[in-house]
């Protein structure tokens, strides 16, 4: 291939197809493991730990015809997550994914891995399109991802896109590389100052005010502001572009109930309870349903303090206590308000916001600056896959 070639997915990868689940479904997974993979670790152009589980090397035997190896591009084909599309980090290679999830296996004669991940991320908008095709809401077949015709690249020249587009993620990755670390420091100051100093256990109502977001499911919308659920929340932001949007009236209701600012926190409250965000955004145009809202802007002192207790094997301990529900765990309103929080006296609040304020600075700038190398990438990625700029 010396010139832009009209291809055919199928033609050009070595496999193609989906995984399976365990017989005994969640009963089966583990703490350690093989690494079992669903569509929720799948996120557009990477990977995500949270919820990732484990099979014991029985079921992993039993599911070696869906083994990922090195390299290999995953792409979620049901549910809301659909068409998002990734790779798995070396660490958790081999690894196992279940049948919401498709394993794509380019033939590098012809097609570069990474590259191939880049087109999947580029025709999103058609595989969603596609996705709502037939009988099943939001599914992609195999003979969808087969079927999907492309103009390709000399390999050379896909190697030479990918490696542009990649040195912007590189970034991205070593921005949240420095963060997990900045994270891990915060979090072990935090336990360092609620053993070491006397610190009285009240419940978290009593220093912040604690609500929640709208229990009712507003109509959908053209027009409008999103409405954020359980799984949008990221640490330090929330995925808009995944959320519905709801009218200005909609949005208008129910921020007198929950109306989110800058520096509050969110938190997951049913589903995969337990999720965390700190509100980053200067301007905070959205509103929350069946969400947990910690309004720590209003306590400025006590922002990091509440987002790292959040974060502690402490809390997490008491929200499995406190979870409640048959075919769904969801924690209430109230249990989330009782929340018992380590107090610390003033002075060594002070001390530890001194240090721990500048590492959350750096965090959020990191996050920004992300944001902006996103915008950039995306801005390249369908000039480069249409061959407008070399």
């Amino acid at each position: 291939m010396s010139e832009w070639t009209k291809v055919r997915l199928g033609d050009i990868a070595t496999k193609i197809g989906s995984g399976a689940t365990p017989r005994g479904g969640a009963s089966c997974y583990k703490m350690i493991g093989m690494p079992f993979i669903r569509s929720q670790n799948v996120l557009d152009l990477s990977f995500s730990t949270n919820g990732l589980v484990f099979i014991d090397d029985e079921q992993a035997k039993k599911l070696n015809n869906v083994t990922i190896n090195h390299g290999d591009v995953l792409l979620n084909i049901t549910g809301d997550s659909v068409a998002r599309s990734c790779m798995v980090p070396n660490a958790f290679v081999p690894s196992r994914v279940n049948q919401h999830v498709a394993i794509i296996r380019a033939n590098d004669k012809y097609l570069s891995n990474v590259y191939l991940l880049y087109y999947l991320q580029y025709i999103k908008p058609y595989l969603l399109s596609i996705s709502g095709i037939g009988g099943t809401r939001n599914a992609i077949t195999k003979k969808m991802i087969e079927d999907i015709e492309f103009d390709l690249p000399p390999l050379e020249e896909q190697k030479r896109i990918a490696g542009i587009l990649g040195s912007l993620d590189d970034k991205i990755e070593l921005n949240n590389k420095i963060n997990a670390n900045l994270e891990e420091q915060a979090q072990a100051l935090f336990n360092y100052y609620i053993t070491t100093n006397i610190a009285i256990e009240e419940p978290i109502s009593n220093i912040v005010d604690v609500r929640d977001g709208t229990h009712d499911s507003p109509k959908i919308a053209v027009k409008g502001f999103p409405l954020i659920t359980s799984k949008h929340l990221d640490s330090y932001s929330v995925r808009i572009d995944e959320a519905n949007i709801i009218s200005e009236a909609d949005y208008t209701k129910t921020n007198e109930r929950s109306k989110v600012n800058t520096f509050d926190i969110l938190y997951s409250m049913i589903g995969t309870v337990g999720s965390i965000s700190l509100v980053t955004d200067d301007d905070v145009k959205f509103a929350i349903k069946n969400v947990g809202l910690f309004r720590t802007s209003q306590s400025p002192s006590h922002i990091f303090y509440i987002f790292c207790f959040l974060n502690s094997s402490q809390a997490q301990a008491h929200l499995e206590m406190s979870l409640v529900g048959s075919t769904q765990k969801y924690i209430s309103l109230g249990e989330l308000r009782k929340f018992p929080i380590p107090l610390i006296a003033s002075d060594k609040l002070d001390s530890f916001n001194q240090v721990v304020k500048p590492m959350f600075k750096q965090i959020i700038v990191n996050i920004r600056e992300n944001k902006n190398l996103a915008d950039l990438r995306n801005t390249l990625l369908p000039k480069l896959m249409n061959n407008q700029i070399k």
